[in-house]
């Protein structure tokens, strides 16, 4: 996360149930991480806010999504070792299943 602040302070970044951390906005600038592996995959809510010494706080939401697993694909025709013949060349079809509705499948 890099992000503009609006005068030098601190910075507080926390995972919405979860861990959170403290940086400094330098040059109205701040950079922060948090490790988020031991985070189940899906929806994250980050808080991230600002207070000045007036007691003035700007707080943002930004909504993430963690997704570490890949994409499952199968085939389920044609069936191996199946032969190509003068009819089917033109028009080959294909067909299986597929983990994740709604994303391109590419056959090469």
């Amino acid at each position: 996360m890099n992000r503009t602040c609006q005068e030098n302070g601190v910075i507080d970044i926390a995972i919405v149930g979860g861990s959170s951390t403290r940086v400094y906005c330098s040059s109205w600038t701040w950079v922060g991480s948090l490790n988020l592996s031991a985070l189940a995959d899906g929806p994250i809510s980050l808080n991230i806010s600002q207070s000045d010494s007036a007691g003035n706080q700007t707080l943002i939401n930004r909504q993430i999504t963690k997704d570490t697993i890949a994409p499952s694909v199968s085939i389920a025709s044609p069936l191996a070792n199946s032969m190509i013949n003068s009819i089917s060349a033109s028009n080959f079809l294909l067909s299986g299943t597929c983990s994740e509705s709604a994303l391109i499948v590419n056959i090469v």
